[in-house]
């Protein structure tokens, strides 16, 4: 099981748990030692993701988590199967608390220039979500082996998998102007959607999300063949109101 699917499992089991008695039959009731488990890796998690922020996102002797957490440190690696692994879960649980969830729905949207749009904003209210933790984690990765591992099966692997997703609807809907190809596209919106652009716009330039958001919509009309009467349609649409 990997270590996304070990947070999905355990987010799976809080919800089950907050849930009334008479939600599920009892043909699906988790067992005691099912229900058990799941609240170990829960508490696990969220010891981990509780150390770890606090340690600026370095490394965490899962002896702490484990203690933190009131269990073992064999335990902790029988739920997770790694220190690479546990920290993988914390950062998808870290990512999921700033919404990356609204991502994966705006790249989904049926019209690609509708999923572009959504997902730019969507991104930049994650970065205003997260605050300045992923820059944090980002400057201790060119120290730390482990979490350069981690941020790349997560920040940097999920975004990259989503921005060629909406690129090659871009292009298979031609909505592409002429000259420029997936590849140019997909380095574009990788400048667009980094959170150095995002924090150089926010932190020196003095722009909310929001802003931010209208900016890179308005930017990314460069590489997109809208008819004219619907470009300023389509960065208006992009505006998010408060």
């Amino acid at each position: 099981m990997s270590s996304r699917e070990i947070w999905c499992y355990i987010m799976y089991h809080e919800l089950l748990d907050r849930s009334t008695p008479f939600a599920v039959t009892r043909t699906y009731r988790l067992g005691h030692r099912e229900k058990s488990a799941a609240a170990t890796s829960h508490r696990t998690l969220e010891a981990a993701t509780e150390l770890m922020t606090l340690a600026g996102f370095h490394p965490v002797a899962i002896d702490e988590i484990a203690t933190q957490a009131g269990t073992t440190r064999p335990t902790v690696y029988r739920h997770f199967g790694s220190k690479v692994g546990l920290f993988e879960a914390v950062a998808w649980n870290v990512l999921a608390t700033a919404g990356i969830e609204r991502l994966d729905e705006a790249r989904q949207l049926e019209d690609p220039l509708e999923a572009l749009r959504k997902f730019l904003t969507a991104n930049t209210r994650m970065f205003a979500e997260m605050g300045a933790a992923l820059s944090t984690a980002l400057d201790v990765s060119r120290s730390e082996p482990e979490i350069a591992r981690v941020l790349e099966l997560t920040y940097f692997g999920r975004r990259i998998e989503s921005i060629e997703h909406i690129a090659g609807r871009l292009v298979d809907a031609g909505r592409i102007r002429s000259g420029w190809t997936k590849n140019q596209i997909v380095d574009a919106l990788v400048i667009f959607t980094n959170v150095e652009t995002f924090e150089s716009l926010n932190r020196h330039r003095s722009r909310s999300s929001d802003e931010i958001a209208e900016l890179l919509i308005a930017l990314s009309t460069s590489f997109l063949d809208i008819p004219p009467g619907d470009a300023s349609e389509y960065g208006n649409r992009g505006r998010v109101p408060d």
